[in-house]
């Protein structure tokens, strides 16, 4: 499997994206790719097997739109009853993603971070932070699957806490906006940790204890991660 793109670029910026892939020498995907905000930066091409199943898929990565948002990743899967390539598109907004195998089994994970917290918490991308998530692709499809590696989620929580504690002494003012987005991303990590109740208390203790606080950061939890 070879892929191959064709482009113009000027200033960092790719435009007039073409993709080619092709097996054993035939062709069988040849594809503009659309642009958002009218160009493309940081363009990335990998070919891979990212499900162990032999049969290589084709990852085309890039930052599309203003400043730094937003990060995409479109996913190329052959389908051999049609002869043909399916696509999964991923969003990951202002985050971007690894390629790693965390549990060393020959099958790389994909690590990110919640794009729903980026600035959902946070008033500037500057302050902004987000819990960590940690994908599989299966069958043409991406799954969450952070809860299954509970060793590298206590670390990234324990380094969340750490960031907090610092952000805390430079601004010790509760009420700045460099605190909420931490330990929101914080309180999230403890509830797929298993260990939402010591979150919440310790987002308290360092968030302030009235109602009005505790209230606004219990809810987006209830409807993600209980």
């Amino acid at each position: 499997v070879t892929a191959q793109l064709r482009y113009e670029k000027e200033n960092y910026a790719y435009r007039n994206i073409k993709l080619t892939i092709a097996r054993k020498s035939q062709t069988i995907l040849e594809q503009n790719i659309p642009l958002d905000g009218g160009f493309i930066r940081n363009l990335g091409l990998q070919v891979l097997d990212l499900d162990g199943e032999g049969e290589p898929e084709v990852i085309l990565s890039f930052f599309a739109g203003q400043q730094r948002c937003c990060s995409s990743s479109l996913i190329y899967s052959y389908l051999p009853r049609r002869e043909s390539y399916g696509i999964t598109q991923q969003n990951w907004g202002y985050e971007d993603y690894i390629l790693v195998d965390l549990n060393q089994d020959g099958i790389p994970e994909i690590q990110s971070r919640d794009a729903r917290f980026t600035l959902r918490f946070a008033d500037s991308i500057t302050d902004a932070i987000a819990p960590l998530q940690i994908w599989n692709y299966r069958q043409g499809q991406l799954f969450d699957v952070t809860r299954l590696f509970p060793t590298f989620l206590e670390a990234d929580t324990q380094r969340l806490w750490q960031t907090y504690q610092r952000r805390q002494k430079q601004s010790p003012d509760f009420q700045s906006p460099a605190l909420k987005p931490v330990l929101a991303a914080y309180a999230a990590s403890k509830f797929l940790l298993g260990e939402g109740a010591e979150g919440f208390a310790q987002v308290e203790s360092g968030y302030g204890r009235s109602e009005e606080h505790t209230s606004e950061l219990q809810s987006p939890y209830v409807i993600s991660y209980a």
